[in-house]
């Protein structure tokens, strides 16, 4: 039944309950966090889960840089679409010991995810990339390589080409794509020399120092010629597992 405006009145008790529950009611929208929205670049290729308007921008940004140097200019392709998730929080291993980390690629999914630039964990001192702070052009640098990492797996010619051989390709891409000013800052923090041989491209390297292995796989990439390493890799001729015990 509708009630008539003039008659819809409440009695002061009721009101006085009101009046308690408000800032508890108010303080519960509050908390609802925010929902993902989605978008696509541009592309039916990629698929972007965000909350952070910056996580989009990074997003769209990073593909545009990987795409060009992967499927342009390698002419490398990408089987099917990618979902990229961006979070507060990224982990892996078993539920009774995560790690928390940058990004991951999920190679059963097909889904990218990596830790938003809003994360407060990204500021924490001590944390760095490349042995610099996070900043929006290093995060985009991020989210370039786990890309690679999704890119790279349609075109891996071996089932299992070896956790080492990935990284330095993915790690190439990164520095390969960043805006100049970067690549030379990042360069700079490194002034080792690049992997001297083939057999020092090892997955112990990679474990202990990864951004160095990073830096490293790029000025080898560099110098032995981009379409001979991309090739060397994708085919399975670089072989960097450990042998058995």
């Amino acid at each position: 039944m509708l009630v008539p405006a003039a008659s819809r009145t409440v009695s002061r008790p009721c009101l006085t309950a009101l009046a308690f529950l408000l800032p508890f009611l108010a303080g519960a929208a509050m908390a609802q966090p925010v929902k993902q929205r989605l978008a696509d670049c541009g592309t039916p290729l990629l698929l972007v889960r965000y909350t952070h308007p910056p996580d989009l921008d990074h997003a769209c940004e990073a593909w545009s840089r990987v795409s060009a140097f992967l499927l342009g200019e390698h002419r490398l392709r990408l089987d099917a679409p990618v979902e990229l998730v961006f979070s507060e929080r990224v982990e892996l291993g078993p539920e009774t010991d995560r790690l928390r980390v940058l990004g991951h690629f999920e190679r059963a999914t097909r889904i990218v995810q990596i830790t938003s630039i809003a994360a407060s964990w990204l500021r924490e001192p001590g944390r760095l990339m490349f042995r610099l702070p996070m900043d929006e052009e290093l995060h985009v640098s991020l989210v370039a390589h786990e890309l690679a990492h999704a890119i790279l797996f349609d075109n891996f010619r071996v089932a299992e080409p070896g956790r080492a051989c990935g990284e330095y390709l993915a790690y190439v891409v990164q520095i390969a794509t960043m805006a100049p000013h970067a690549r030379v800052q990042v360069l700079a923090q490194y002034p080792e020399r690049d992997f001297a041989t083939l057999d020092d491209i090892t997955e112990i390297f990679h474990v202990f120092f990864p951004h160095e292995f990073g830096v490293r796989s790029y000025r080898h990439f560099v110098r032995e010629g981009h379409a001979y390493m991309m090739e060397l890799i994708l085919s399975g001729g670089l072989q960097t597992d450990l042998p058995p015990m």
